[in-house]
């Protein structure tokens, strides 16, 4: 079956549009809607926009005419991809929409066809655009979706112009398709091991896989795939050659193109893990084990090689994980169904001080490129180390201090009733009283026991008034003592008439309000007033005898005569002097049997 003459007219105003669109030149970055295409010469750049997570690509080569190749980016939803590689049988702006011309072509790029892709389609095949490199994953797998588009659909649906293409893999472990050696094509539709071409997706066949494009305002070609993959098994940090090819079939009209998205690989990982979720491993109490991951599990076991390095001794700090030379390889499996695996790291409890140490893991091989290479530190502490700060404080009475403690992964504080709270490392502390706080920090098995004293500076001031003897005298006191604080104390005292002092005692004052306000080591204050009183003045009276006849002695020339002496004000005791006729004295209160004359007599 051959394809229709066209006419002679049509094909020459076809050949004269592409000579005109080849005289143009220059670098095209052309933008439809959501779909944007640039050529890109530079195989660096190229590579790069293919390249995703887990992979290195190098050596890139691209055999494909003159603006078949570049770099797209879309963010419209017929495609179903994002960024990445676009490879054309004609020019990669023609990908361009709307969908407006049922044929779209360039007529001979001049790059002839290609063997491999002959055998896959069994035609001769033409206009062909490969680009291959070199291509290392970290991973057990690769990846990468993709899009084959063509201006075939619909119309040359069952024919022999099955334009197509195939993604090529070649290395380690890889058996190559039966014809074309140690290329293996991984272009295939899911679950059959046919490639896909126009002939085997299309909107009788495999329709799941195609969307009719026609009419369509993002991209130009008729027909185009969906939801389709490709995928390979490979060995991690080995490296492979893949050859992305897209060609014409039987014949050098109307063009295709595929898309091709990022390639990636399913990383292993690696995290750390202890028995109380704790990030440091502790000997004797707190072993650990590290997990390798992979993206998802597969039918398939995963042998991965590890190095063990690091300041920690294998089979001395730690139990012996497979050989102990850190330059031996070590080896682990992911089993098949499965998407992780552990390796259990134990401390020995070795009694020496040692510092903190670690365990490093290292991914990969020699081999591996560095960008391949996971590697994971795992701390490892000789026991626990917990500290409380701060160390005996002293806090004013009514005030609270933060008790912290450094280290550990739980904590039991006793005694709880004036602390904030008695499980977590930090509690406010708030005591009336000088209290011994304990609390108990563990951490897996491990076990230690802190205590801090929080001191309380709670000032206490008493005061021993003395007042002045006598009304207006200045020979009053108080005696002032502080307790209860964290000497040295600092008085200030101040009182009547801009009185101030900086002693303890206040000795020679008069009568008069006094306050003192006392700060001690702390800086925790108290104040307290005092008042100082002044006795009544001293006051005297006499009570002479009296007669029944109102004289003070019965007969003159007797001693039958008395004077009472009563006092009040002052400050007892109370003494007395007195004077009298003919020398007379006396220290007695009272007087008796006394005769006539005048008496005088002194109270102190």
């Amino acid at each position: 079956m051959s394809k229709p003459v066209m006419p002679i007219t049509r094909i020459i105003r076809r050949t004269l549009l592409a000579l005109c669109m080849l005289s143009l030149g220059g670098t095209w970055n052309t933008t439809t809607a959501q779909l944007t295409v640039q050529p890109q010469s530079d195989l660096q750049t190229l590579a790069a926009a293919i390249t995703g997570p887990g992979v290195t690509i190098l050596n890139p080569e691209i055999n494909c005419g003159d603006s078949a190749f570049g770099e797209f980016s879309y963010s419209g939803s017929t495609l179903g991809l994002q960024d990445g590689v676009v490879l054309t049988t004609g020019w990669i702006n023609d990908a361009l929409g709307p969908n407006n011309n049922g044929g779209t072509t360039r007529y001979d790029s001049g790059t002839g066809g290609d063997a491999i892709l002959d055998t896959v389609t069994g035609r001769e095949t033409f206009n062909r655009c490969r680009f291959e490199f070199d291509i290392i994953p970290s991973g057990d797998s690769l990846r990468f979706n993709f899009v084959f588009a063509s201006e075939e659909y619909n119309e040359w649906v069952g024919s022999q112009y099955n334009d197509v293409f195939g993604f090529f893999i070649s290395g380690p472990g890889i058996a190559g398709d039966p014809g074309i050696g140690n290329d293996k094509n991984i272009a295939l539709i899911p679950g059959t091991s046919q490639a896909v071409a126009i002939n085997n997706v299309n909107n009788g066949l495999n329709s799941q896989y195609y969307f009719d494009n026609v009419g369509g305002s993002e991209v130009q070609y008729d027909g185009l795939t969906q939801g389709l993959y490709a995928e390979s098994r490979v060995t991690p940090c080995q490296t492979y050659h893949l050859k992305l090819i897209v060609a014409d079939a039987s014949d050098r009209w109307w063009d295709s193109g595929v898309f091709i998205e990022r390639i990636r690989s399913n990383e292993v990982t690696m995290s750390s893990h202890t028995l109380n979720g704790t990030p440091n491993m502790v000997e004797g109490c707190n072993p650990g084990w590290v997990t390798f991951t992979r993206n998802s599990s597969t039918a398939s076991a995963l042998n991965l090689t590890y190095f063990l390095q690091g300041t920690a001794t294998n089979g001395v700090d730690y139990s012996a994980i497979g050989n102990v030379n850190p330059n031996a390889p070590k080896f682990v499996t992911i089993p098949a169904g499965q998407a992780s695996v552990n390796v259990n790291v134990n401390p020995t409890a070795d009694a020496v001080s040692e510092g903190n140490e670690f365990l490093r893991f290292v991914l990969g091989n020699p081999f591996c490129p560095a960008n391949n290479l996971d590697t994971l530190i795992f701390n490892l502490t000789d026991t626990l180390i917990a500290t409380l700060s701060p160390l005996n404080p002293t806090i004013c009475r009514g005030d609270s201090v933060q008790l912290v403690v450094t280290g550990g992964a739980n904590y039991a504080w006793s005694p709880a009733g004036t602390l904030s709270a008695s499980n977590i490392a930090d509690p406010w502390a708030s005591p009336t009283a000088n209290t011994l706080y304990q609390v108990a920090v563990t951490e897996g098995t491990c076990l230690r026991n802190i205590r801090t004293t929080v001191r309380v500076s709670d000032i206490a001031l008493n005061g021993v008034v003395a007042s002045p003897l006598c009304a207006g005298a200045t020979n009053g006191a108080i005696n002032l003592t502080a307790s209860g604080g964290l000497a040295p104390y600092v008085f200030a005292w101040t009182g009547p008439g801009g009185f101030t002092s900086s002693s303890e005692d206040l000795v020679n004052i008069g009568a008069g309000t006094y306050t003192v306000a006392v700060t001690d080591g702390r800086g925790c204050d108290r104040t307290r007033t005092f008042v100082v009183n002044e006795p009544p003045i001293l006051v005297g009276t006499l009570t002479p005898s009296i007669q029944p006849f109102g004289e003070n002695i019965a007969c003159s020339g007797d001693a039958t005569g008395s004077l009472g002496l009563t006092v009040s004000g002052g400050t007892v005791p109370y003494g007395s002097s007195w004077t009298g006729p003919a020398g007379f004295t006396s220290t007695s209160f009272d007087l008796n049997a006394i005769g006539a004359g005048i008496y005088e007599v002194t109270v102190t």
